[in-house]
């Protein structure tokens, strides 16, 4: 099965935790990059006003994978504007994915990412996980923005999460192989 990560991330954790799936996993890393990093402003209008994200352009043929793992922060519920826009130029060339996000951690985040990514796609993803970084703050921090705007994963941090990330991708493994 070739398999390849394709992120979006704009403070780095979440490619953190793409490069980790890459190396657990042994696939191939794509990072989606936008013309110009967005500032908090450009962040503001992605989420209020939907605006779409200047790309750069690419040459990766998505059809060449048989597996996708999408991974992308979350923006006020929604999976993150580059990675949709990137995904909705590309969905005709996806066979089978899966999502995964180091996000915050808002209320039923997995059901909001799932509907909006297979709602673009056309199809539910294999696996989807939000690894919630509020479960490892303390406890003053917990549900705070100023938290959410400061957060950067470590390997220490990391190591709470890592079973979920191995849940996660067997997960994905089973039902490939089940194909």
């Amino acid at each position: 099965m070739k398999t390849i990560v394709v992120f979006y991330s704009n403070r780095g954790n979440n490619k953190y935790l793409s490069k980790r799936i890459k190396e657990k996993i042994g696939s191939e890393i794509f990072e989606i990059l936008e013309v110009k990093k967005s500032s908090s402003l450009g962040l503001f209008m992605f989420i209020i006003l939907r605006k779409k994200a200047k790309l750069k352009e690419t040459n990766i043929d998505l059809s060449k994978y048989d597996h996708i793992i999408f991974a992308a922060p979350i923006w006020a519920s929604g999976i993150a504007m580059p990675l949709l826009n990137f995904i909705e130029k590309e969905k005709g060339k996806i066979k089978s994915y899966s999502f995964a996000t180091l996000c915050l951690g808002t209320p039923r985040v997995e059901e909001k990412a799932k509907k909006q990514i297979s709602t673009l796609i056309g199809k539910d993803p294999v696996a989807i996980i939000a690894l919630k970084y509020n479960d490892v703050l303390p406890e003053k921090e917990k549900n705070t923005i100023k938290a959410s705007n400061n957060y950067m994963i470590n390997d220490v941090d990391y190591e709470a999460f890592k079973e979920q990330v191995d849940c996660f991708l067997s997960e994905i493994r089973g039902v490939i192989l089940q194909r």
